[in-house]
């Protein structure tokens, strides 16, 4: 009955525009006394029909009633299955980022003892906290970039404030891996968020470092290209195959000299690829084998 008022409700003004005629024919036709079977017959049959457009009429609501009834529960399911996984997803977000954060406290204990030691054995404990930082940061930055609610915070920056404290974080890696840096303090001012700006430069001074081996002396240069207005960070190392270059910032792939590199993960260039995009900080890369690599990255610069 629901049903049927809710039809009715619906579609009475098309059903009384019908049948009006209908009815005042036969009204005049009852008070006037008129002979006209014909006439008759055709009203009848057009009242007929009217009944049987009105029962098909109402089978076809109460169907599409149906469906739509069907369909908002399973929408009101859908959004239920989307509110419980949003709400598993920041719990397991909110424990890892909880673990990463107390991993850090060791890490930095750690590494505050390490600069009373000396010898070998304390510069390879040196380089492999720093591995380890870096690798707890790079999964803390990770998971705070998937969410689409993590802020970012421009400022005006110079380039040399970017790098210094990465040049001075990494200081032991130079000195062990015998690799010489050609930099001189850069003045530009960028506009950027500092944190991330400075995760993006450091997973490539990372890499730089990890593959920059030449027997005529590893190096790596730091500059601004004027030219292009472009921060460029090159290594004199093994370099990138050709088939390799267009697909290193893809999430987990390594590449020739990843497969040649067992710690290679897959996710610094990736998270660096990351970084640019929400940051409009357009990166490219130029490479030949054997002879090293470019990195290019496209800051906002402070107009002065």
């Amino acid at each position: 009955m629901t049903r049927l008022k809710q039809y009715l409700k619906l579609k009475w003004p098309s059903m009384l525009l019908y049948m009006t005629p209908i009815v005042l024919t036969m009204i005049v036709m009852t008070v006037y006394q008129l002979d006209g079977q014909m006439i008759q017959y055709i009203l009848w049959l057009s009242l007929f029909v009217g009944v049987i457009l009105f029962v098909i009429g109402m089978i076809r609501f109460d169907r599409q009633q149906t469906l739509q009834e069907e369909l908002q529960i399973l929408q009101d399911e859908n959004h239920q299955l989307k509110q419980e996984l949003h709400h598993i997803r920041l719990e397991t977000e909110t424990y890892f980022l909880t673990w990463l954060h107390q991993m850090k406290t060791p890490i930095a204990g750690a590494q505050l003892l390490l600069r009373e030691e000396q010898g070998n054995n304390a510069n390879e404990l040196r380089l492999l906290m720093t591995e380890i930082d870096k690798y707890t940061g790079m999964a803390l930055s990770y998971i705070k970039l998937m969410n689409p609610g993590t802020d970012l915070e421009f400022t005006k920056l110079t380039l040399d404030e970017l790098l210094s404290p990465l040049i001075k974080k990494y200081r032991y890696q130079f000195f062990y891996y015998n690799v010489s840096l050609e930099y001189e303090k850069l003045i530009q001012v960028v506009i950027t968020d500092g944190h991330w700006s400075s995760l993006m430069i450091e997973q490539i001074l990372s890499n730089a470092l990890k593959y920059c081996q030449n027997e005529n002396g590893a190096k790596v240069s730091i500059y601004f290209n004027e030219a292009t207005q472009e921060l460029a960070i090159q290594d004199n190392g093994i370099g990138i195959q050709a088939s390799d270059l267009t697909k290193i910032f893809d999430k987990g792939y390594v590449g020739f000299n990843g497969r040649l590199h067992e710690k290679a993960s897959g996710l610094g260039l990736y998270l660096v690829d990351l970084i640019s995009e929400r940051l409009t900080q357009p990166i490219r890369v130029e490479s030949q084998l054997n002879q090293g690599s470019i990195f290019y990255i496209k800051f906002n610069l402070a107009k002065m």
